[in-house]
């Protein structure tokens, strides 16, 4: 039986705690001046994101992605506070914690990183539509009713005629359908494209894996959490899953370099137009350092 153990057994070593451990705490510190930084967040009325916020009037673009910067932010606060105040660290808990992190910075990159502003203004309506009908459909099903996802706004309601205002003012747009919008997975997907991503840095690969484990995923879990066998008895072996500090900074890690790169995205798009010649001020978080991820097997 120890042999078996033996074998199967994984756990994370001291040293790999400790360097995590080091990791995150550079990272919360990092993590103030992110928020500090979002608050401060403007749109010049000369930028190409103003322009885009003038197309999406009902609930413009640049909104949208600061309220995901700040869900994003929340959430890895939320960890901060797990990881420097708890006296241990939940199997499972930290992955439901980081995974809403992924999702939210992922999206919001989905939506501000298209070059056309014709397909940055169609996949906001269609935010815009995604999020009114999630709220309907839930008011729905606490009533007892089951209503049907797409059914659930009215066609002559003032929400559609305003998105449909919206998109038509776009010729390029008119008639478009906007009830579909792309999945999580799409939408994670697309950034990952765009930006070449490999191995831990790859957006929708963290993103699985989170998930995966914040469902407590029976395939995920044997194989991604730390392991070992505790006992056996009648044929049924038992087995004791844990999770390691080093498989939760890679996930946070991958949030904080795609929170980053949204936090650049913004500022570039919110700033005046200038020419080649004259010089951008660069934001404060572009000298912020973020470590690579670790390598934790």
């Amino acid at each position: 039986m120890s042999d078996v153990a033996g074998a199967f057994d994984r756990a994370e070593s001291r040293e790999q705690f400790e360097e995590a451990g080091r990791r995150f705490g550079a990272a919360f510190e990092r993590l103030q001046k992110y928020v500090e930084q979002i608050d401060s967040l403007g749109v010049s009325t000369s930028s190409s994101l103003s322009a885009d916020d003038r197309a999406t009037a009902r609930d413009p673009i640049s909104h949208q992605v600061q309220g995901a910067l700040v869900v994003a932010t929340d959430h890895m606060g939320a960890l901060q506070g797990l990881i420097a105040h708890g006296k241990t660290l939940p199997t499972f808990g930290a992955y439901s914690i980081t995974r809403p992190a992924l999702e939210a910075v992922g999206s919001a990159l989905w939506q501000l990183l298209p070059p056309s502003r014709d397909l940055r203004v169609m996949q906001s309506l269609q935010v815009m539509y995604e999020s009114e009908r999630d709220l309907r459909v839930a008011a729905a099903e606490m009533t007892g009713s089951r209503p049907k996802a797409n059914d659930t706004i009215p066609t002559d309601d003032p929400l559609r005629g305003r998105i449909e205002e919206l998109r038509d003012a776009r010729p390029a747009l008119v008639g478009r359908r906007y009830e579909s919008v792309a999945s999580i997975t799409q939408r994670l997907q697309y950034v990952d494209d765009h930006y070449g991503s490999h191995g831990m840095d790859r957006i929708t690969g963290m993103w699985r894996v989170a998930s995966g484990l914040a469902h407590g995923r029976r395939s995920m879990s044997t194989n991604a959490l730390d392991r070992r066998i505790s006992g056996a008895s009648e044929g049924r072996v038992n087995v004791v899953l844990s999770a390691s500090l080093s498989s939760v900074w890679n996930i946070y890690d991958c949030a904080e370099k795609h929170l980053v790169r949204l936090m650049n995205l913004f500022e570039q798009r919110g700033q005046p137009r200038v020419s080649s010649e004259e010089k951008m001020e660069l934001p404060l978080w572009l000298s912020a350092p973020v470590c690579s991820p670790s390598r934790h097997q």
